[in-house]
């Protein structure tokens, strides 16, 4: 079941909407985003449950779970993974939302000498993000609540737009803590546009010791359009594909609806700046 011609129509004026306000390194990583699913074919085989995702998450050493930042709904996946975590299982959280300069305030925030919104106005988390607080304040309070660390991932001195640099610092980080402790699992937020790209895994996977063949980073994409449709009306939402043996698609919601969540979150900032 594909597209309808108004669905594509609102699909393609939001990205044209997205391209001419982002950076072109970011338009560039999103067309790369979009080709890697362009054109692919999906069978009953390539079905999940999310049971499985479950399972496949916990088996490894580090896991990719991509973030469209301003879709709240990104944040439910993992939150619904951290609740699923196996009590004797020890995770961590790792979060591009943060600086490493924020890491005092993580700290702080997970030995309960503040709260959730404390740590989130010192993170400066909406003027830095332009996104609604609700979803991350869940997914922080959840990781908590389930004993996770946390950890800070982001290099802002590397540039905003630098994004392979930001990636290799990231690699370096979850590396050392997981080659200290190799039982840990390692969940690692960060954006789409990342994770659905080889580089990332490669540079973690690179820098893992003792790592098994059949252990490399998992990554959990979120709501990409070229699978959706695939998955239209053969899967309720919340559907769960895999993609190959190390790659997983997570879809809870019309790629219109998420695509439009950014520029409402725009929309909002601005009209703040208003007031």
């Amino acid at each position: 079941m594909k597209y309808t011609v108004q669905e594509t129509r609102q699909i393609t004026e939001l990205q044209e909407r997205l391209d001419i306000i982002s950076p072109p390194v970011c338009k560039e990583w999103r067309e790369r985003y979009y080709s890697r699913t362009n054109g692919l074919i999906l069978g009953r085989k390539n079905f999940s449950t999310f049971q499985t995702l479950v399972d496949e998450t916990y088996r490894r050493r580090a896991v990719c779970v991509g973030d469209f930042h301003h879709f709240g709904g990104a944040k439910g996946l993992l939150i619904r993974l951290i609740d699923e975590k196996p009590e004797s299982k020890k995770a961590v959280l790792g979060m591009e939302q943060f600086d490493l300069e924020h890491q005092p305030y993580i700290d702080l925030f997970l030995g309960r000498e503040y709260n959730v919104d404390e740590l989130l106005d010192m993170a400066m988390y909406e003027q830095r993000w332009e996104c609604d607080r609700t979803p991350i304040r869940r997914l922080l309070l959840t990781a908590r609540r389930r004993d996770l660390e946390i950890i800070a991932l982001n290099d802002p001195t590397l540039g905003y737009n630098n994004l392979s640099a930001r990636e290799v610092c990231t690699a370096e980080i979850v590396a050392e803590i997981l080659n200290q402790d190799p039982k840990k699992t390692m969940l690692i937020s960060y954006g789409d546009l990342h994770v659905c790209q080889p580089h990332l895994k490669r540079e973690i996977d690179s820098r893992l010791r003792g790592r098994r063949t059949d252990d490399k980073t998992l990554s959990v994409r979120q709501n990409d359009q070229n699978i959706y449709w695939q998955l239209r009306g053969k899967l309720r939402l919340p559907a769960v594909a895999r993609l190959r043996e190390d790659t997983f698609s997570f879809h809870n919601a019309h790629p219109i609806r998420v695509l439009d969540s950014f520029f409402e979150s725009l929309e909002m900032g601005l009209e703040s700046d208003e007031l």
